[in-house]
């Protein structure tokens, strides 16, 4: 599914009405020219905190380095715009997912191949 086609069906939920939102392993699209493209970007983000309830979760897993990175510096503006807070106390609570994560085949083959998945919880502050 290309990101346009999630966005606009996440468009559609009423606002408010989701407990989760996970993004699993989304495309990194790697190189810096394609960085727009990703779905943890302002806009998305914003439509993803629209839809969550206050307390609600967004949850994202990527083994991508690159995009965990870019993940971690849009996700602290969101904090500073008081969306989000992180949940991660300890390095354990994004390097192990913690109860009701999804697993996914992408997920799976990523581990077997011995790349390090990383699991980021975000709160939708009231």
């Amino acid at each position: 599914m290309w990101k346009g086609d999630a966005l606009e069906v996440l468009r559609r939920v009423p606002d408010g009405s989701l407990s989760f939102l996970y993004l699993l392993h989304p495309d990194p699209w790697p190189k810096a020219r394609h960085a727009k493209r990703r779905m943890v970007n302002d806009g998305p983000v914003d439509l993803f905190a629209a839809k969550l309830k206050p307390g609600g979760e967004f949850r994202l897993a990527t083994d991508d380095p690159t995009y965990l990175n870019w993940a971690l510096m849009v996700m602290q503006r969101e904090r500073h715009l008081r969306q989000f807070e992180w949940l991660a106390k300890t390095p354990k609570d994004f390097l192990e997912p913690s109860g009701g994560w999804i697993e996914t085949r992408y997920g799976a083959k990523s581990r077997r191949e011995g790349r390090r998945p990383y699991y980021l919880r975000y709160r939708r502050i009231a």
